[in-house]
């Protein structure tokens, strides 16, 4: 059954053309527009100056009795598709000006006339051209492109080599080209950036492909589809691979024995390496950890795993004085700073909250609620300042954000302080059992949570879409799933709701009031001496542990290494969710990880009834730490979009 099915570009008041797609739902090879072509077609479109280059087309005539096909056409060629199918993506580049050639399959010849109706039905005149992924004849060497498109080609697994094969040797003949492709996430047993370490390619950017789309379009499609910029890596081990003279891809793995092992991503040289002074903690791969040190009201253990290209978790303890006096109060601080769209807000608060803590103790010469609540109003007042100074510079400072959870011990009392979705869980024992019980000391705002969504209505029943839900989660305005926060400025201040800030973070109307707000959560607990332990961590833990769980790991298991083990049970089920070894997960470089799991920061913190009892007299050093990341040159794959 044939059908036509017409795509809109431009804005929402006025399009700037449509592309019609004969589309055929015959099972055997299934000519339909997939949700991964019309992300890239929109990638295309938003692009469209980077496409409408050159759109001169050299043809040259030759006879080559060394080719599989007697005559052979080389073309100047600035943009190819492969795997074209429907067409689409290709298609709105020949709209916006470039020089396209279409190719799929050799063998599938319908499927090829089919992409010359096409493009006569859009009057629009492109190169059709048949080339099979690992077949070296005469069509692959006469394409010369700048751009080569591919829309869902990753389906395939038994494909992956050939298509990479075909990637990388177009990508060597042709110095400065890039490989755009979008992709489902669908099994983490044949994983992209394996292959493109194996290839000796790079990605050069990462994007969320949802991110990408207006919401009419958004609303239409689903899945978890990604688009990837690849190049070719020079930084790495070469891979120089010859084609010419091997007719396939199985015929050069005959002959070469390429062996892919040799270049791939590793997570250490052991198993057990670990590199830096115990005092301020141990490097392992993206891995760092103190699996014990002492705080004044007992012993605590931290761990950080680094995810994102840029560490965005941001975490500290600090113990002794409370205050800029050397008399106290004392107590032991902890902080979780769980960043999103970038590590500057995280960073800000690490540098800044508990200076302004201290400050305000000071003032008041006690621990209080309000010595908490000041010195988070202070803290985002100060970042506020930060993006109005850099706005003029660097204005996509102003949607970036962070979560903010502080927990105080001072003078037996626990004070739990939170903005967005980090968590605090005590561990307490039952006298009458033994056991340990989880108890969730913190509130968390995020919008997932009914109760949070309701607050929202509740705050701004004027606006009937404060929360939306896309592609299957709640987001405060369709954006960011989190209500409270530090930063997200460009949700709080309208001056700053606007060009030049991106437009995917920019809202059709205006806004009277902040949308999301900097009042944090804060609660007060007497300890008791049954309280054992409590864990602090980002959301990256209980994303795949529930808070017995986690309990469970700490009471069942030494001191020693607490926040280290947390995170390695979270990173097993990670690598479960997704089908994957551990080991297999480990060796995956940040920025790529992100996909498998956020970053993760946990800090255990055990509390001696007699150290917490005794802390307002104590004459303990004092204790200041950082959790650390992986303090290596950026690389060039991050992801772009907000959480």
């Amino acid at each position: 059954m044939k059908t036509i099915s017409r795509h809109f570009f431009g804005d929402s008041e006025k399009t700037a053309f449509s592309i019609s797609i004969v589309e055929n739902m015959k099972e055997d090879y299934g000519l339909f527009v997939w949700p991964c072509s019309i992300v890239l077609a929109e990638y295309v479109w938003q692009h469209k100056l980077r496409f409408s280059g050159n759109n001169v087309v050299e043809v040259f005539l030759i006879r080559n009795s060394n080719f599989r096909f007697g005559i052979s056409r080389i073309f100047m060629c600035v943009f190819l598709q492969l795997g074209a199918g429907t067409c689409l993506p290709g298609l709105v580049a020949a709209k916006v000006g470039s020089n396209v050639t279409l190719t799929d399959d050799a063998n599938r010849l319908e499927v090829l006339e089919n992409m010359r109706g096409v493009c006569e039905l859009n009057n629009l005149k492109c190169e059709v051209l048949g080339l099979t992924w690992g077949v070296w004849d005469a069509s692959i060497f006469s394409l010369h492109p700048k751009i080569i498109l591919g829309a869902d080609v990753l389906y395939d697994a038994q494909a992956f080599d050939d298509l990479f094969a075909t990637v990388t040797f177009l990508l060597q003949s042709n110095p400065g080209s890039v490989f755009i492709t979008t992709y489902h996430n669908r099994s983490g047993h044949h994983l992209i950036e394996f292959l493109m370490v194996k290839w000796g390619l790079k990605c050069v950017k990462l994007l969320d492909g949802f991110s990408l789309l207006p919401s009419d379009k958004a609303a239409r499609l689903s899945g978890n589809i990604q688009l990837a910029e690849i190049m070719l890596n020079d930084e790495q081990i070469e891979i120089s691979v010859d084609f010419t003279g091997y007719h396939s891809v199985a015929e050069y793995y005959s002959i070469k024995q390429l062996n892919s092992t040799v270049c791939m991503f590793s997570w250490c040289a052991g198993e057990d390496c670990d590199r830096g002074s115990d005092a301020a903690g141990r490097q392992d791969g993206l891995l760092w950890y103190k699996d014990k040190g002492q705080h004044l009201n007992g012993e605590f253990s931290m761990a950080v795993v680094q995810a994102n290209n840029l560490l965005e978790d941001q975490s500290q303890i600090e113990s002794g004085s409370l205050s800029t006096l050397e008399s106290g109060p004392l107590g032991t601080f902890v902080g979780i700073y769980d960043g999103h769209g970038g590590p500057e807000t995280s960073r800000y608060i690490n540098d800044h909250l508990f200076q302004h803590l201290k400050r305000f103790a000071t003032e008041q010469q006690s621990m209080s609620v309000d010595v908490i609540k000041k010195a988070y109003q202070a803290t985002e007042e100060g970042f506020f300042s930060v993006v109005a100074k850099q706005w003029p510079m660097k204005p996509q400072i102003a949607a970036v954000g962070s979560c903010c959870l502080v927990g105080v011990v001072c003078n037996g009392t626990l004070y739990i302080a939170n903005l967005g979705d980090s968590r605090a869980v005590l561990g307490r024992r039952v006298k009458a059992t033994g056991e340990v019980l989880a108890i969730q000391l913190s509130s968390e705002h995020n919008v997932g949570i009914e109760s949070v969504r309701q607050e929202m209505h509740s705050l701004h029943p004027d606006d009937s879409h404060i929360v939306v839900l896309k592609h299957n989660v709640w987001r405060v305005k369709g954006l960011i799933q989190i209500s409270r926060s530090i930063g997200d400025v460009y949700l709080k201040k309208p001056e700053f709701n606007r060009e030049p800030l991106y437009q995917r973070f920019r809202l059709r109307e205006t806004f009277r009031k902040p949308i999301l707000s900097s009042e944090p959560s804060i609660s007060m607990h007497e300890l008791q001496p049954y309280d054992q332990f409590i864990i602090f961590a980002s959301d990256g833990l209980w994303e795949h542990l529930s808070n017995q769980d986690a309990v469970d790991i700490v009471q069942k298991h030494p001191r020693n290494g607490s926040a280290r083990r947390l995170v390695k049970a979270a990173l097993l089920e990670a690598a479960k969710k997704r089908e994957m070894r551990y080991t297999d997960l480990k060796k995956i470089e940040r920025g790529v990880r992100r996909h498998f799991h956020d970053d993760i920061t946990v800090v255990v913190v055990f509390l001696d009834s007699n150290l917490v009892s005794k802390a307002s007299s104590a004459n303990s050093p004092s204790l200041s730490l950082r959790g650390g990341g992986v303090n290596l040159r950026a690389k060039t794959l991050a992801p772009c979009a907000p959480t």
